[in-house]
């Protein structure tokens, strides 16, 4: 997922490249965060780390990593078709 916004970024906005290491440091954040503080569960939702079962020992359900794939691959291949309209030598 997160590989998918930085390259989104870059497709579309390549100045602003640097701005996809927030990503990782927001998720980073969060976790180190939630863990010792009781925050708001809209503010855990932001990083998709807590939508994956918490394992060993968690359940496992196929929905919640069927949708994070499935934005992945819709936020990656617009990356791809943003960095494909750049002029790019071959």
């Amino acid at each position: 997922m997160l590989a998918a916004i930085a390259i989104a970024i870059f497709g579309f906005f390549p100045q602003a490249s640097m701005i996809s290491w927030a990503g990782p440091t927001v998720c980073i954040l969060i976790g180190l965060v939630s863990a010792g503080v009781a925050t708001a569960g809209w503010i855990r939702d932001i990083s998709p780390f807590s939508h994956l079962p918490s394992l060993p020992g968690g359940t496992v359900s196929a929905g919640p990593l069927i949708a994070l794939l499935a934005i992945a691959v819709v936020v990656g291949f617009a990356g791809l078709v943003g960095l494909r309209r750049r002029d790019l030598p071959a």
